[in-house]
């Protein structure tokens, strides 16, 4: 048989939506139920007869919300996809939806395996998305993996919230003795009050 390559597949005419979570899948034109399994560590495993698509998104662990319901990505940051039981030397194209975006393509070896990171684009829009998977089974049939994912802001960009005074920087004791003197007088003055009440 020889190989399938196709050109860049271009996004389906009504590209299927999948809620984070979730996967859908088609073979040949037909709808199939792949199997999902999202694990704590914020993968996602597709599995679709002798197809395999595994997920992983930068920093996964750092980044799960702990309860494996949804893979969570970071927005500027990559995914690593990996596949097997594709048809040998064959394409991939790994989209992005709700807007149409062509993250990238992958090769199969002659095994019908990959493994390839795509770059989730630092403009995307915050929130639900849908990733899909466009190639060929080793029958050469069509196959159309999809799989809901949430997009984050880098947790990492987010600044901390940290106490500051009124010029802008950080509240620090040894730079303010009137202020913990003040602290300390009025503590004084309050204990010794409680103790002429009570006695």
């Amino acid at each position: 048989t020889i190989p399938r390559t196709p050109v860049v597949t271009s996004p389906v005419s009504n590209p299927i939506e999948v809620a984070p979570g979730e996967s859908a899948a088609t073979v040949g034109g037909e709808s199939v139920a792949p199997k999902l399994v999202i694990t704590v560590e914020n993968t996602a495993r597709i599995e679709l007869g002798d197809v395999v698509i595994e997920i992983a998104p930068q920093d996964a662990a750092l980044i799960s919300d702990g309860l494996n319901t949804a893979v969570r990505a970071i927005r500027g940051r990559y995914v690593e996809v990996r596949g097997n039981g594709f048809a040998s030397n064959s394409q991939v194209d790994v989209w992005i939806y709700s807007d149409p975006t062509l993250l990238g393509s992958a090769t199969t070896d002659a095994n019908g395996e990959f493994v390839k990171t795509f770059d989730i684009p630092a403009t995307i829009e915050l929130g639900n998305h849908t990733l899909t998977l466009n190639g060929f089974d080793t029958e050469g049939a069509a196959l159309t993996a999809s799989v809901g994912i949430v997009v984050i802001e880098d947790p990492s960009a987010e600044s901390s919230t940290v106490a500051q005074d009124e010029r802008g920087e950080p509240f620090n004791p040894i730079d303010e003795p009137k202020g913990v003197l003040d602290l300390v007088a009025n503590m004084v003055a309050l204990m010794a009050l409680m103790a002429m009440s009570g006695g």
